[in-house]
């Protein structure tokens, strides 16, 4: 269940599912990011195009139970990042929906 190399950005698959092959995983997630955060927020909760503030909490929801620190005792620095990564996500969209 964990990302085997460490790195927090295989936690998320919609995310690198979207990415083209001759890109690093971590060159894609920093483009991405920078051209287009809803997109990039989209991603990582794996929500649709269309999407409500009740669908962000539920990705949310689902998502911070899998990832939770305290679920990951022997990683919980990455589990940190990763629910850094999860709570801008939400926090970003939830602002956009006017929340």
């Amino acid at each position: 269940m964990f990302p085997l190399s460490g790195n927090p950005w295989e936690a998320f698959p919609f995310l690198i599912s979207h990415r083209t092959k001759n890109q690093t995983l971590n060159e894609y997630v920093s483009t991405l990011r920078n051209a287009d955060p809803k997109t990039f927020a989209r991603y990582v909760l794996g929500l649709p195009e269309q999407f409500t503030a009740e669908d962000v909490k539920r990705a949310f929801r689902n998502l911070s139970r899998k990832w939770h620190p305290d679920k990951h005792q022997k990683n919980k620095p990455l589990a940190k990042e990763i629910m850094q990564i999860l709570e801008d996500a939400r926090d970003k969209l939830l602002r956009q929906l006017g929340q």
